[in-house]
């Protein structure tokens, strides 16, 4: 499946971590604000759609921290 539920984790993990440091480290606020939130207009459209299954609406950070992979299983953590 083509997208972030069929990438491999460490490529997951890895676009992340760049996303992260982009948000710390860019060079210009439009460009942090766009790895954080996206193509979303406001900061609460993530909270408002909830866990989202493929397809993403976007993949800023706040759109990957309510991402759920389809094979994704509980692990018994907390």
């Amino acid at each position: 499946m083509p997208g972030i539920n069929g990438w491999h984790w460490e490529v997951a993990i890895t676009y992340t971590d760049i996303l992260g440091d982009i948000c710390l480290h860019g060079s210009s606020a439009d460009i942090q604000k766009m790895a954080l939130m996206g193509s979303n207009l406001e900061v609460a459209d993530p909270f408002k759609r909830g866990y989202t299954v493929v397809p993403l609406h976007s993949a800023g950070l706040l759109d990957l921290a309510f991402f759920k992979a389809m094979t994704e299983t509980k692990d018994g953590g907390g």
